[in-house]
Protein backbone atom coordinates (compact mmCIF):
# COMPACT_ATOMS: atom_id res chain seq x y z
CA UNK A 1 0.00 0.00 0.00
CA UNK A 2 1.41 3.65 -0.92
CA UNK A 3 2.07 5.96 1.57
CA UNK A 4 0.99 8.94 -0.53
CA UNK A 5 -2.09 10.65 1.07
CA UNK A 6 -3.04 11.96 -2.23
CA UNK A 7 -4.16 8.37 -3.80
CA UNK A 8 -5.99 7.62 -0.92
CA UNK A 9 -9.41 7.18 -2.09
CA UNK A 10 -12.09 9.48 -0.52
CA UNK A 11 -9.57 11.35 1.24
CA UNK A 12 -8.59 14.97 0.58
CA UNK A 13 -5.67 16.12 2.85
CA UNK A 14 -6.25 19.77 1.11
CA UNK A 15 -9.57 20.06 3.02
CA UNK A 16 -7.63 19.58 6.62
CA UNK A 17 -4.63 21.79 5.50
CA UNK A 18 -7.01 24.36 4.89
CA UNK A 19 -9.20 23.81 8.09
CA UNK A 20 -5.77 23.37 10.44
CA UNK A 21 -4.61 26.47 8.94
CA UNK A 22 -7.89 28.11 9.68
CA UNK A 23 -7.37 26.97 13.05
CA UNK A 24 -3.92 27.95 13.37
CA UNK A 25 -5.30 31.86 12.62
CA UNK A 26 -8.02 31.73 15.11
CA UNK A 27 -5.91 30.26 17.83
CA UNK A 28 -3.24 32.96 17.11
CA UNK A 29 -6.28 35.42 17.67
CA UNK A 30 -7.78 33.78 20.77
CA UNK A 31 -3.89 34.19 21.88
CA UNK A 32 -4.19 37.43 21.32
CA UNK A 33 -7.49 37.99 22.87
CA UNK A 34 -6.17 36.37 26.16
CA UNK A 35 -3.03 38.54 26.10
CA UNK A 36 -5.13 41.50 25.73
CA UNK A 37 -7.23 40.71 28.45
CA UNK A 38 -4.32 39.54 31.40
CA UNK A 39 -3.03 43.07 30.30
CA UNK A 40 -5.83 44.81 31.09
CA UNK A 41 -7.69 42.82 33.46
CA UNK A 42 -4.45 40.90 35.00
CA UNK A 43 -2.47 43.18 36.08
CA UNK A 44 -5.66 45.03 37.32
CA UNK A 45 -6.63 42.56 39.77
CA UNK A 46 -2.91 43.04 41.25
CA UNK A 47 -3.56 46.44 41.70
CA UNK A 48 -6.73 46.11 43.41
CA UNK A 49 -5.99 43.12 45.85
CA UNK A 50 -2.98 46.16 46.39
CA UNK A 51 -5.05 48.32 46.79
CA UNK A 52 -7.35 46.44 49.25
CA UNK A 53 -3.94 45.34 51.05
CA UNK A 54 -3.08 49.22 51.80
CA UNK A 55 -6.54 50.37 52.92
CA UNK A 56 -6.66 46.98 55.31
CA UNK A 57 -3.53 48.06 56.98
CA UNK A 58 -4.09 51.74 57.20
CA UNK A 59 -7.31 50.96 58.88
CA UNK A 60 -5.45 48.56 61.22
CA UNK A 61 -2.79 51.39 62.04
CA UNK A 62 -5.92 53.44 63.13
CA UNK A 63 -7.62 50.54 65.56
CA UNK A 64 -3.77 50.60 66.78
CA UNK A 65 -3.79 54.17 67.56
CA UNK A 66 -7.19 54.12 68.87
CA UNK A 67 -5.54 51.37 71.59
CA UNK A 68 -2.72 53.63 72.44
CA UNK A 69 -4.78 57.02 72.98
CA UNK A 70 -7.06 54.28 75.34
CA UNK A 71 -3.65 52.80 77.12
CA UNK A 72 -2.30 57.17 77.52
CA UNK A 73 -5.90 57.46 79.59
CA UNK A 74 -5.67 54.72 81.38
CA UNK A 75 -2.02 55.45 82.41
CA UNK A 76 -2.00 59.08 82.09
CA UNK A 77 0.05 59.45 85.47
CA UNK A 78 3.05 57.16 83.93
CA UNK A 79 5.27 59.92 82.01
CA UNK A 80 6.87 56.89 80.58
CA UNK A 81 4.18 54.86 79.50
CA UNK A 82 2.53 58.03 78.17
CA UNK A 83 5.72 58.50 76.01
CA UNK A 84 6.13 55.41 74.52
CA UNK A 85 2.24 55.30 73.12
CA UNK A 86 3.07 58.72 71.71
CA UNK A 87 6.09 57.44 70.19
CA UNK A 88 3.99 54.48 69.01
CA UNK A 89 1.34 56.74 67.69
CA UNK A 90 3.68 59.16 66.10
CA UNK A 91 5.20 55.67 64.00
CA UNK A 92 1.27 54.71 63.15
CA UNK A 93 0.36 57.78 61.40
CA UNK A 94 4.01 57.41 59.59
CA UNK A 95 2.61 54.25 58.58
CA UNK A 96 -0.19 55.44 57.52
CA UNK A 97 1.06 58.34 55.68
CA UNK A 98 3.47 55.67 53.69
CA UNK A 99 0.74 53.43 53.14
CA UNK A 100 -1.40 56.06 51.82
CA UNK A 101 0.81 57.72 49.49
CA UNK A 102 1.38 53.98 48.08
CA UNK A 103 -2.58 53.86 47.99
CA UNK A 104 -2.88 56.40 45.29
CA UNK A 105 0.00 55.84 43.62
CA UNK A 106 -2.17 53.05 42.09
CA UNK A 107 -4.50 53.74 39.35
CA UNK A 108 -7.92 53.95 41.06
CA UNK A 109 -9.96 54.94 38.83
CA UNK A 110 -9.52 51.90 37.36
CA UNK A 111 -11.38 49.73 39.54
CA UNK A 112 -13.97 52.33 40.25
CA UNK A 113 -14.04 56.20 40.31
CA UNK A 114 -15.43 56.71 43.73
CA UNK A 115 -12.03 55.41 45.62
CA UNK A 116 -10.12 58.31 45.33
CA UNK A 117 -12.39 60.59 46.70
CA UNK A 118 -13.65 58.47 48.99
CA UNK A 119 -9.85 58.06 49.92
CA UNK A 120 -9.58 61.70 50.38
CA UNK A 121 -12.50 62.07 52.77
CA UNK A 122 -11.67 59.36 54.95
CA UNK A 123 -8.16 60.90 55.02
CA UNK A 124 -9.07 64.31 56.04
CA UNK A 125 -11.08 62.56 58.91
CA UNK A 126 -8.12 60.70 59.91
CA UNK A 127 -6.00 63.86 59.80
CA UNK A 128 -8.69 65.59 62.04
CA UNK A 129 -8.45 62.92 64.18
CA UNK A 130 -4.30 62.98 64.59
CA UNK A 131 -4.39 66.59 65.36
CA UNK A 132 -6.96 66.41 67.52
CA UNK A 133 -4.95 63.51 69.71
CA UNK A 134 -1.97 65.68 69.23
CA UNK A 135 -2.82 68.25 70.97
CA UNK A 136 -4.55 65.94 73.43
CA UNK A 137 -1.01 63.89 74.00
CA UNK A 138 0.48 67.07 74.30
CA UNK A 139 -1.40 68.40 77.35
CA UNK A 140 -1.22 65.10 79.05
CA UNK A 141 2.72 64.82 79.12
CA UNK A 142 2.69 68.72 79.82
CA UNK A 143 0.44 67.91 83.15
CA UNK A 144 2.01 64.77 84.32
CA UNK A 145 3.38 64.34 87.83
CA UNK A 146 5.52 62.12 89.54
CA UNK A 147 3.36 61.42 92.21
CA UNK A 148 1.13 58.11 92.57
CA UNK A 149 -1.85 57.90 90.62
CA UNK A 150 -5.05 60.19 91.05
CA UNK A 151 -7.82 58.68 89.97
CA UNK A 152 -9.64 62.29 89.77
CA UNK A 153 -6.93 62.87 87.23
CA UNK A 154 -7.56 59.95 85.13
CA UNK A 155 -11.10 60.99 85.07
CA UNK A 156 -10.09 64.30 83.94
CA UNK A 157 -7.65 63.02 81.00
CA UNK A 158 -10.91 60.57 80.02
CA UNK A 159 -13.16 63.92 79.75
CA UNK A 160 -10.82 66.04 77.68
CA UNK A 161 -10.42 62.91 75.53
CA UNK A 162 -14.49 62.40 75.72
CA UNK A 163 -14.73 65.72 74.71
CA UNK A 164 -12.14 67.17 72.12
CA UNK A 165 -10.93 63.30 70.65
CA UNK A 166 -13.06 61.20 70.76
CA UNK A 167 -15.98 62.27 68.20
CA UNK A 168 -12.91 62.59 66.08
CA UNK A 169 -11.54 59.45 66.77
CA UNK A 170 -14.93 57.65 65.78
CA UNK A 171 -15.87 59.10 62.80
CA UNK A 172 -12.35 58.47 61.59
CA UNK A 173 -12.74 54.69 62.74
CA UNK A 174 -16.00 54.77 61.42
CA UNK A 175 -14.89 55.88 57.83
CA UNK A 176 -11.49 53.95 57.71
CA UNK A 177 -14.42 51.26 58.19
CA UNK A 178 -16.53 51.83 55.36
CA UNK A 179 -13.80 52.87 52.73
CA UNK A 180 -12.33 49.20 53.77
CA UNK A 181 -15.84 47.90 52.99
CA UNK A 182 -16.16 49.86 50.21
CA UNK A 183 -12.86 48.75 48.56
CA UNK A 184 -13.26 45.55 49.46
CA UNK A 185 -16.48 45.52 47.46
CA UNK A 186 -14.91 47.30 44.54
CA UNK A 187 -12.24 44.91 44.25
CA UNK A 188 -14.78 41.91 43.77
CA UNK A 189 -16.98 44.11 41.42
CA UNK A 190 -13.88 44.29 39.59
CA UNK A 191 -12.63 40.35 39.62
CA UNK A 192 -16.13 40.05 38.66
CA UNK A 193 -15.82 42.80 35.40
CA UNK A 194 -12.62 40.85 34.75
CA UNK A 195 -14.23 37.63 34.81
CA UNK A 196 -16.81 38.33 32.38
CA UNK A 197 -14.03 39.81 29.93
CA UNK A 198 -12.39 36.31 30.41
CA UNK A 199 -15.18 34.34 29.44
CA UNK A 200 -15.95 36.25 26.30
CA UNK A 201 -12.56 35.15 25.40
CA UNK A 202 -13.48 31.55 26.84
CA UNK A 203 -16.85 31.53 24.49
CA UNK A 204 -14.27 32.77 21.56
CA UNK A 205 -12.55 29.65 22.60
CA UNK A 206 -14.97 27.23 21.99
CA UNK A 207 -16.15 28.76 18.90
CA UNK A 208 -12.58 27.61 17.67
CA UNK A 209 -12.65 24.48 19.35
CA UNK A 210 -16.22 23.69 17.59
CA UNK A 211 -14.69 24.86 14.17
CA UNK A 212 -11.82 22.50 14.33
CA UNK A 213 -14.04 19.88 15.63
CA UNK A 214 -15.81 20.38 12.56
CA UNK A 215 -12.25 19.73 10.65
CA UNK A 216 -10.12 17.71 12.19
CA UNK A 217 -11.67 14.82 14.71
CA UNK A 218 -8.63 14.64 16.78
CA UNK A 219 -9.12 18.09 18.33
CA UNK A 220 -11.80 17.18 20.19
CA UNK A 221 -9.32 15.24 22.37
CA UNK A 222 -7.15 18.51 23.03
CA UNK A 223 -10.18 20.67 23.19
CA UNK A 224 -11.63 18.15 26.15
CA UNK A 225 -8.27 18.43 27.40
CA UNK A 226 -8.16 22.20 27.30
CA UNK A 227 -11.69 23.05 28.95
CA UNK A 228 -10.56 20.57 31.95
CA UNK A 229 -7.64 22.65 32.19
CA UNK A 230 -9.21 25.99 31.98
CA UNK A 231 -12.19 24.00 35.04
CA UNK A 232 -9.19 23.00 37.37
CA UNK A 233 -7.53 26.11 37.09
CA UNK A 234 -11.05 27.94 37.79
CA UNK A 235 -10.87 25.44 40.76
CA UNK A 236 -7.18 26.48 42.15
CA UNK A 237 -8.35 30.05 41.71
CA UNK A 238 -11.54 29.63 43.80
CA UNK A 239 -9.78 28.02 46.21
CA UNK A 240 -6.85 30.35 46.46
CA UNK A 241 -9.90 33.43 46.76
CA UNK A 242 -10.74 31.27 49.76
CA UNK A 243 -7.93 30.86 51.28
CA UNK A 244 -7.32 34.50 51.00
CA UNK A 245 -10.42 35.39 52.76
CA UNK A 246 -9.65 32.61 55.78
CA UNK A 247 -5.96 34.40 55.91
CA UNK A 248 -7.90 37.61 56.47
CA UNK A 249 -10.21 37.02 59.06
CA UNK A 250 -7.26 34.97 60.95
CA UNK A 251 -5.00 35.87 63.45
CA UNK A 252 -1.72 34.65 62.36
CA UNK A 253 -0.08 33.64 65.44
CA UNK A 254 -2.66 32.28 67.41
CA UNK A 255 -4.62 30.72 64.18
CA UNK A 256 -8.24 31.82 65.73
CA UNK A 257 -10.38 34.14 63.92
CA UNK A 258 -9.48 37.76 64.31
CA UNK A 259 -11.65 40.91 65.14
CA UNK A 260 -13.17 41.10 61.84
CA UNK A 261 -14.41 38.30 61.43
CA UNK A 262 -16.48 38.73 65.09
CA UNK A 263 -17.78 41.86 63.49
CA UNK A 264 -18.38 39.66 60.51
CA UNK A 265 -20.35 37.28 62.53
CA UNK A 266 -21.68 39.82 64.56
CA UNK A 267 -23.33 41.93 61.33
CA UNK A 268 -24.32 38.30 59.78
CA UNK A 269 -26.08 36.38 62.92
CA UNK A 270 -25.06 37.33 66.14
CA UNK A 271 -27.02 40.65 66.38
CA UNK A 272 -30.35 38.79 66.28
CA UNK A 273 -29.17 36.39 69.09
CA UNK A 274 -29.10 37.19 72.92
CA UNK A 275 -25.61 36.18 74.19
CA UNK A 276 -22.69 36.15 76.81
CA UNK A 277 -19.46 37.86 75.42
CA UNK A 278 -16.20 38.19 77.79
CA UNK A 279 -13.04 39.42 76.67
CA UNK A 280 -9.91 38.48 78.27
CA UNK A 281 -6.52 40.48 78.39
CA UNK A 282 -3.06 40.19 80.01
CA UNK A 283 -2.41 43.70 81.41
CA UNK A 284 1.32 43.13 81.84
CA UNK A 285 1.72 41.36 78.82
CA UNK A 286 4.02 43.64 77.28
CA UNK A 287 6.76 42.65 80.02
CA UNK A 288 6.90 39.06 77.65
CA UNK A 289 8.32 41.23 74.64
CA UNK A 290 10.42 43.29 76.88
CA UNK A 291 12.34 40.64 79.22
CA UNK A 292 11.96 37.36 76.85
CA UNK A 293 11.35 38.96 73.43
CA UNK A 294 8.57 38.93 70.93
CA UNK A 295 9.28 35.29 69.65
CA UNK A 296 8.72 33.62 73.22
CA UNK A 297 5.45 36.17 73.37
CA UNK A 298 4.53 35.10 70.30
CA UNK A 299 5.01 31.31 71.48
CA UNK A 300 3.07 31.94 74.73
CA UNK A 301 0.02 33.20 72.81
CA UNK A 302 0.25 30.41 70.19
CA UNK A 303 0.33 27.64 73.29
CA UNK A 304 -2.27 29.60 75.23
CA UNK A 305 -4.73 29.76 72.34
CA UNK A 306 -4.28 25.96 71.39
CA UNK A 307 -5.02 25.05 75.02
CA UNK A 308 -8.19 27.66 75.20
CA UNK A 309 -9.77 25.47 71.62
CA UNK A 310 -8.93 22.26 73.37
CA UNK A 311 -10.72 23.21 76.86
CA UNK A 312 -13.38 25.76 75.83
CA UNK A 313 -14.29 25.09 71.95
CA UNK A 314 -17.61 23.46 72.56
CA UNK A 315 -18.63 25.84 75.04
CA UNK A 316 -17.49 29.47 72.71
CA UNK A 317 -16.65 30.46 69.80
CA UNK A 318 -13.14 31.80 70.61
CA UNK A 319 -11.36 34.92 68.69
CA UNK A 320 -8.12 36.87 68.76
CA UNK A 321 -9.28 40.22 68.55
CA UNK A 322 -5.74 41.70 69.34
CA UNK A 323 -2.25 40.67 70.38
CA UNK A 324 -3.05 40.12 73.99
CA UNK A 325 -6.56 39.32 73.68
CA UNK A 326 -9.30 36.99 73.62
CA UNK A 327 -12.40 37.03 72.75
CA UNK A 328 -15.49 34.26 74.12
CA UNK A 329 -18.81 34.48 72.50
CA UNK A 330 -20.73 31.56 74.59
CA UNK A 331 -23.00 29.29 72.41
CA UNK A 332 -25.26 28.67 75.55
CA UNK A 333 -27.41 31.35 77.13
CA UNK A 334 -26.28 32.16 80.67
CA UNK A 335 -29.43 31.85 82.91
CA UNK A 336 -27.77 34.29 86.06
CA UNK A 337 -24.71 36.04 86.74
CA UNK A 338 -23.14 33.53 88.94
CA UNK A 339 -23.46 31.08 85.91
CA UNK A 340 -21.58 33.84 83.76
CA UNK A 341 -19.10 34.44 86.46
CA UNK A 342 -18.34 30.82 86.71
CA UNK A 343 -17.55 30.32 83.22
CA UNK A 344 -15.14 33.25 83.09
CA UNK A 345 -13.22 32.58 86.47
CA UNK A 346 -12.43 29.05 84.72
CA UNK A 347 -11.35 30.81 81.79
CA UNK A 348 -8.92 32.88 83.84
CA UNK A 349 -7.52 30.03 85.33
CA UNK A 350 -7.07 28.62 82.75
CA UNK A 351 -4.99 31.75 81.16
CA UNK A 352 -3.27 32.66 84.32
CA UNK A 353 -1.80 29.06 84.75
CA UNK A 354 1.87 29.05 84.71
CA UNK A 355 3.62 28.13 81.32
CA UNK A 356 7.01 26.88 80.11
CA UNK A 357 8.50 28.79 77.39
CA UNK A 358 11.84 27.60 76.83
CA UNK A 359 14.06 27.80 80.40
CA UNK A 360 11.21 30.05 81.91
CA UNK A 361 8.25 29.82 83.43
CA UNK A 362 5.48 32.08 82.60
CA UNK A 363 2.34 33.23 84.62
CA UNK A 364 0.53 36.22 83.81
CA UNK A 365 -2.60 37.71 85.46
CA UNK A 366 -6.01 38.36 83.64
CA UNK A 367 -8.22 41.28 83.12
CA UNK A 368 -11.77 40.49 81.85
CA UNK A 369 -14.45 42.66 81.00
CA UNK A 370 -18.19 40.68 80.18
CA UNK A 371 -22.10 41.26 79.20
CA UNK A 372 -25.05 40.17 77.99
CA UNK A 373 -26.19 41.38 74.77
CA UNK A 374 -29.64 41.34 73.85
CA UNK A 375 -30.98 41.75 70.45
CA UNK A 376 -33.41 44.49 71.64
CA UNK A 377 -30.38 46.85 72.94
CA UNK A 378 -29.79 48.00 69.02
CA UNK A 379 -26.32 48.68 69.49
CA UNK A 380 -23.62 48.29 66.67
CA UNK A 381 -20.87 46.38 67.07
CA UNK A 382 -18.54 49.59 67.62
CA UNK A 383 -21.00 50.51 70.61
CA UNK A 384 -20.80 47.41 71.92
CA UNK A 385 -17.12 47.30 72.30
CA UNK A 386 -16.51 50.83 73.20
CA UNK A 387 -18.28 49.47 75.84
CA UNK A 388 -16.60 45.92 76.59
CA UNK A 389 -13.05 48.28 75.84
CA UNK A 390 -13.80 50.40 79.00
CA UNK A 391 -14.76 48.46 81.11
CA UNK A 392 -11.25 46.70 80.15
CA UNK A 393 -9.72 49.61 81.10
CA UNK A 394 -10.87 49.88 84.46
CA UNK A 395 -10.36 45.88 84.90
CA UNK A 396 -7.03 45.94 83.92
CA UNK A 397 -6.43 48.65 86.21
CA UNK A 398 -7.37 47.09 89.34
CA UNK A 399 -5.42 44.10 88.13
CA UNK A 400 -2.53 45.37 88.07
CA UNK A 401 -2.92 47.15 91.23
CA UNK A 402 -4.15 44.46 93.39
CA UNK A 403 -1.84 41.74 91.10
CA UNK A 404 -5.01 39.36 91.03
CA UNK A 405 -7.18 38.32 88.35
CA UNK A 406 -10.08 40.66 87.50
CA UNK A 407 -13.12 40.45 85.98
CA UNK A 408 -16.23 43.49 85.63
CA UNK A 409 -19.68 43.40 84.14
CA UNK A 410 -19.67 46.27 80.90
CA UNK A 411 -23.09 47.95 80.60
CA UNK A 412 -23.67 48.25 76.78
CA UNK A 413 -23.86 51.70 75.55
CA UNK A 414 -27.61 52.95 74.42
Amino acid sequence: MGTNDDIIIGYDPKQYRRMTILFVILSVINMGMVLLAFMRSGYGLYHAEDALSHIAKITQCVQSVNEDALDIITHSNNRKLVENEVNDISDMFKTIDSESKDYLAINLDGIDEKLRGDFNNSSGKVERYRKALDSFTADVINDISHDSPDDDSISKVLAVYTINVEPLKQEAEVSMNELFEFQNKATYDFFVRCAQQFLFVLLFLIVTMTVGILGIRRMRKNAKNSAETAAEEHRKAVSSQNKAINIAYSNIITGLKNRYALEEDFVGTLSDKRFTIAIFNFPKFDTLNEMYGRSAADEFLSSKSQYLLSEFEELADIYSTKSSEFCFVFKERMVSNVQAEKRINSIMEVLSEPMEIGDVTVQLNVACSYCEYKPNMNTSFNRLFISMDRTMANAKQNSSLTSTNTSMRASILQ
